[in-house]
């Protein structure tokens, strides 16, 4: 009896001690395993981390191999050296005339000024001057764009970001023939040269296109905004925009209307420039810079006029920015307007400037003569 309970014991015990073996087994393959899977995670974790840190270094390296003091020359384009602003490099590398109006030129003589752009995220809106003291409208303002919600203003936005600057039209807009300035559906290519018709009589868009996009202030419509990008179009979104299906673009720009933030970014860089006889800063009073009052004598001038024989209406290379014409942008004003800017020919001397704004409906102005627009370039 006792070798039966004591073979028992034994056997129970044997049970015991496989049955723990078994157990302490599983959980040291489990802990093994788990500390598996853990180190894998990590290693992919840290796999994705050092991806991120390296597309992110590799975009500010991108970002960083462009100087605002240098600006690249977009393919169909060349030099034009001027009195003031010239491609010639001084010990850095980098143009001497990198902050007096670097011009290029296309094949076909159209003209244009580097804008540069140090940090385009530390921009702030700027305040138009008119009659001596600032203008309430900066807090209501912003792009059309944003209302019909288009991809154009991204594109600028990141090329001048990437770049660190942009190209503004040297003269106001342009034609050859005064006669076809109602021709406004991008068939017609706007001018930026020296001594042609203003293209004036012409509204910014529509007031509201059901046929197009039913949207308040079409973009899309026949007008300024049509016709500025016609000029270097971006040839993936014609139909998008509306243009004519057979226009073509070879060089490295894409052209649009002047934008709300163009335009300010150009005041900043005038911010030094004074007005000639008053000492005032040109971006607040531009009364003796520019075609209105006494100036212009109610008369439209051809762009590029020379002003008082000593091209006083030229700043930084860049003509007529406060008067002779209003020029149409992409800012919009309580949504349903839209901004113009500087003075025009008509006006008497109420201490314009090339920052005042104005506005009207997006189909204002049509058929009167008050109002242009102005080309800008964005690199591709």
């Amino acid at each position: 009896m006792e070798e039966k309970r004591s073979k028992l014991l034994i056997t129970v015990f044997c049970i015991i001690f496989i049955i723990a073996s078994i157990t302490l087994i599983l959980t040291y393959s489990h802990i093994k395993s788990s500390r598996k899977k853990e180190n894998i995670a990590n290693d992919t974790n840290s796999k994705i981390e050092n991806e991120t840190s390296i597309g992110e270094t590799a975009e500010t390296e991108e970002i960083n191999l462009y100087d605002y003091k240098n600006p690249i020359i977009p393919e169909g384009f060349k030099k034009v050296e001027t009195a003031i602003a010239s491609w010639n490099l001084d010990e850095n590398g980098c143009p001497v005339g990198w902050n007096n109006g670097l011009v290029i030129e296309d094949n076909d003589g159209n003209q244009f000024v580097w804008i540069p752009v140090k940090n385009i995220n530390e921009l702030k809106r700027k305040d138009g001057y008119y009659s001596g003291g600032k203008q309430d409208y900066v807090n209501n303002c912003k792009e059309a764009d944003d209302v019909n919600s288009t991809v154009e203003s991204k594109a600028l936005y990141e090329s001048i970001r990437k770049y660190k600057g942009f190209y503004i039209a040297r003269y106001e807009a342009g034609i050859e023939n005064e006669l076809r300035k109602n021709v406004q559906d991008g068939t017609i290519k706007p001018l930026s040269k020296q001594d042609v018709y203003v293209w004036n009589k012409i509204r910014w868009g529509s007031a509201y296109d059901y046929a197009l996009d039913g949207v308040q202030g079409s973009d899309k419509a026949d007008g300024a905004v049509k016709v500025a990008r016609s000029m270097y179009p971006n040839v993936e979104q014609l139909r998008t925009y509306n243009l004519p299906s057979d226009l073509t673009n070879t060089t490295g720009v894409i052209s649009t209307l002047c934008y709300g933030i163009q335009w300010d970014l150009v005041i900043e860089f005038m911010e030094d420039v004074k007005n000639t006889y008053t000492n005032n800063k040109y971006v607040e009073d531009s009364t003796d810079m520019g075609w209105f009052g006494l100036n212009s004598k109610s008369k439209l001038q051809l762009t590029g006029t020379n002003l008082n024989g000593n091209e006083s209406n030229c700043v930084k290379n860049i003509y007529d920015m406060a008067g002779n014409i209003y020029e149409w942008t992409m800012e919009s004003y309580k949504d349903n307007y839209r901004i113009y800017r500087g003075g025009m020919y008509e006006m008497g001397n109420q201490k314009v400037s090339a920052s005042t704004r104005g506005h009207s409906i997006p189909d204002g102005f049509g058929g009167y003569p008050y109002v242009g627009f102005r080309v800008a370039l964005y690199l591709k």
